[in-house]
């Protein structure tokens, strides 16, 4: 999962290189392999929505991330509702898209 608030480049480098890890473990290994990554999304009532809030940022409305949708089967779980983290929204997209495109290397 990207984004989560206040995360920095170096950390979402960290959340990389952890999934290119465990792929590259998946290869030598039998079964099915599959990343499952993420935007981070504020849940009403938790305490990280409570502390957005209350940081005086707005939480935006759910909205699909299209990029995310070519890759097949995942438009149902590719929805985003702002970007919390200290990564500009291009960048934390790129790592979004890299890292699940790791799943795409597996099962090839």
């Amino acid at each position: 999962m990207y984004g989560f608030p206040r995360e920095t480049a170096p950390e979402a480098d960290a959340t990389f290189t952890l999934a290119l890890g465990l792929s590259q473990i998946a290869q030598n290994t039998e079964g099915n392999f599959r990343l499952s990554v993420f935007q981070f999304r504020p849940y009403h009532g938790t305490q990280l929505y409570n502390e957005i809030v209350e940081s005086g940022r707005e939480i935006s409305s759910v909205i699909s991330n299209e990029d995310l949708n070519a890759f097949v089967g995942r438009s149902q779980f590719n929805f985003q509702s702002g970007n919390y983290s200290d990564i500009e929204d291009r960048h934390l997209n790129e790592y979004i898209l890299k890292t699940q495109s790791l799943s795409e290397v597996r099962n090839a």
